[in-house]
């Protein structure tokens, strides 16, 4: 696949405070856009990981026959990592401090999930 570029990213960690860092990638793992803000281990690290917890929980959806994950928010004591999912194939992670609203949060990205569905799939 080539590589697309894409720049939701650099806006969400803009909009939302307490944002540390933001990736696009593939349920395959590839990493489509990264981009943080402050000084935080390389989120392209856990794309492979954050891919495969994706497919574990739409298995588990599919299982269970709720239909597929749109979203999913993995807490930690200081940290978050929210992810929406975008059509089938991609998904927009943010990882949060702890001084972040995770409402604001889900709702900044939710908005520019039009926009990058246009720039993930052309017509």
């Amino acid at each position: 696949m080539a590589e697309k570029k894409v720049k939701v990213i650099s806006q969400l960690l803009g909009y939302v405070k307490g944002a540390l860092a933001g990736i696009i990638i593939s349920l395959k793992g590839e990493e489509i856009e990264v981009s943080t803000r402050k000084t935080i281990s390389d989120p392209a690290f856990v794309r492979g990981e954050l891919a495969i917890i994706l497919k574990i929980a739409n298995s588990l959806a599919e299982d269970l026959k709720m239909g597929p994950v749109r979203e999913l928010i993995i807490s930690f004591d200081a940290y978050s990592i929210i992810s929406l999912m975008v059509r089938d194939n991609y998904a927009l992670i943010l990882f949060l401090d702890d001084s972040a609203s995770l409402g604001l949060a889900r709702k900044k990205m939710g908005a520019v999930i039009p926009e990058l569905e246009k720039e993930l799939y052309p017509e």
